[in-house]
């Protein structure tokens, strides 16, 4: 909530926030294993936001290029997002080492190896349709690019 009073959580019991936890938070990792074992990925990308704010002070980077062990395609992604106008960085605002649900997949079948990056988009920059839709495209587009993917490529929600 940055400082701010989340109302949902304002009177929150310990058995209600372990039963979040086991439902969402639990439920989610388990999820991902299985699935990760079933397809057995060699690539995994990962979307997720954050906000424009933080510790009340604004954020100046618009998508940050999070990664554990793929430093070279990590690398490879941040220069390509930054010849397309973006301020981006890479492992920020966050560490790509604490990334649990992309390591989460990544170690299902260890020591099979893959390569992984995470995609960390300024919330505010994607919620003008407008500027989402370039945004969108200009992201599945340096995915492909960087990751050498074929035209055809399988993904969810994306």
């Amino acid at each position: 909530g940055d400082g701010k009073v989340i109302e949902l959580n304002k009177d929150m019991t310990e058995e209600e926030e372990r039963k979040r936890i086991y439902e969402y938070h639990t439920s989610y990792y388990t999820a991902l294993r299985e699935a990760s074992e079933k397809i057995d990925p060699a690539l995994i990308i990962s979307v997720h936001s954050m906000t424009p704010l933080y510790e009340g002070k604004e954020r100046e980077l618009e998508v940050g290029v999070l990664f554990t062990d793929s430093e070279k395609l990590g690398e490879s992604v941040d220069q390509e997002l930054k010849t397309r106008g973006y301020n981006s960085a890479q492992n920020e605002p966050y560490d790509g080492n604490i990334l649990n649900a992309m390591n989460c997949i990544l170690r299902a079948n260890y020591p099979v190896r893959r390569e992984a990056f995470c995609y960390e988009i300024r919330n505010d920059i994607i919620q003008d349709a407008k500027r989402a839709g370039q945004v969108k495209k200009d992201l599945l587009e340096v995915a492909k690019k960087t990751c050498k993917l074929e035209e055809k490529i399988n993904y969810m929600g994306f």
